[in-house]
Formats: C-alpha cells, sequence, structure tokens
C-alpha cells in the first residue's frame, strides 16, 4: 500500500510538473473553417456511439445509451430545421450507416432516402455523435494518473466528438466536414446544444 502511495505521489508530482509545460491542443475555430458549399441541405437521421470506458480502460459500446443519445439528436436536429429537411426513414437511416462506415463514399446518394424522392436537395447532412462515458470505478482509478497520458483518463484518452458532414447528392462525394467538442447527448439539453452548435456554420440555411 505504501509502494501504491509513493506511486500516486510521484504520478501527481510529474502531473504538476507536465501542466505548467503542456498548451491546450487548438481546435478550428468558425473563423478558420472554410464556408459550407451552397445548396439546399436534407438531414439523415444522426448516429450517435456510446462506449463505456471501464476501470481497466477497455471500450464496451452500449446499444441502449447510444439509442438514446441518437433519439435525442433526431429530435434535436428535427426541431431546429423542420421536418421536410429531414429525411428519417428506414432507407435514411441505412444511408446514414453506409456513409458512416465507409472510408470513402462509393457512389450516389440513394434516392429513396425520403417519401418525396423528388424533393429538391443540393446536399445530404450527416452528424455523428461518439462520446466514451467513464465508470465510476475507472475515474478513480484514473483520475489522479490519467494526466501522464495526456491530461486525459488511460493511455488512449476518452472521446467526445461530434462532426457534422456534407455531401453531394449527386455523387455522394464529402464536400465539407465541421466537427465540435462533444457532450454526452443522452441528456436531451445537451443534444439540443450539441445541434445548434453543429448548425451554427449553417445559420442561414436551417433558418425558415
Amino acid at each position: 500500500m505504501a509502494r501504491f502511495g509513493k506511486r500516486v505521489l510521484t504520478a501527481l508530482t510529474l502531473c504538476l510538473l507536465m501542466a505548467g509545460c503542456a498548451s491546450s491542443p487548438s481546435g478550428r475555430g468558425k473563423a478558420d473553417l472554410a464556408p459550407p458549399p451552397e445548396g439546399s441541405v436534407l438531414y439523415l437521421p444522426p448516429l450517435a456511439e456510446i462506449t463505456l470506458v471501464t476501470a481497466s480502460g477497455l471500450r464496451e459500446p452500449r446499444a441502449d445509451w447510444s439509442e438514446t443519445a441518437a433519439i435525442n439528436l433526431a429530435d434535436a436536429l428535427q426541431d431546429a430545421v423542420g421536418e421536410a429537411r429531414t429525411a428519417y426513414s428506414d432507407a435514411g437511416e441505412a444511408e446514414a450507416e453506409r456513409l458512416a462506415s465507409a472510408a470513402e463514399t462509393s457512389g450516389p446518394i440513394a434516392p429513396d432516402i425520403t417519401r418525396d424522392q423528388t424533393s429538391p436537395s443540393d446536399l445530404v447532412a450527416l452528424i455523428v455523435a461518439k462520446a466514451d462515458v467513464e465508470s465510476s470505478a475507472s475515474r478513480l482509478v484514473q483520475g489522479s494518473l490519467g494526466v501522464i497520458f495526456g491530461g486525459v483518463p488511460g493511455p488512449d484518452g476518452v472521446e467526445q466528438t461530434a462532426r457534422l458532414t456534407l455531401y453531394d447528392r449527386t455523387t455522394g462525394e464529402a464536400v465539407w466536414t465541421y466537427e465540435v467538442t462533444g457532450v454526452d447527448p443522452r441528456d436531451a439539453k445537451a443534444a439540443k446544444r450539441l445541434i445548434l452548435e453543429l448548425l451554427g456554420p449553417l445559420k442561414l440555411d436551417t433558418e425558415s
């Protein structure tokens, strides 16, 4: 126990020394962001991936948490842009999964993502949110040692990101991306704030 205490003390000392030298990562702000391409946008159902980080650092995907987060994001997105601009259908969900899983798109966006296939749209948008949720045991174990591995719990860090990608509807090519630091979208209010932040650069397009 005494040896463990010495290790913790040493780790905390290193943390203080490193905190004085470390610089926070610089994210790309809206001022540095290239403007999105012009055109009407149709929004696919948002996707969410929520993972439980255990005390040992293992990540366990939680389908139930991910579903809750995706529903909150979808509701917030529809409230923000209106039902007419969302493609909440089985085909739309399948297309969202295809785009999210492919390193590069393999073809044009499926025409049946909306019931009205004549609905005009130049671009298709997909929002993907990822959040690692630490277990209580993980926070207890990693809390004092995490900074050694980059200022975050565990050697691989805790991911909380959200990305909005615009795709050319004709070619399926990704033409614009905006990424922000995410939150836990299982909370409906947090999901709403996240959606509004992602839509910020598209303000003119999302105003009714």
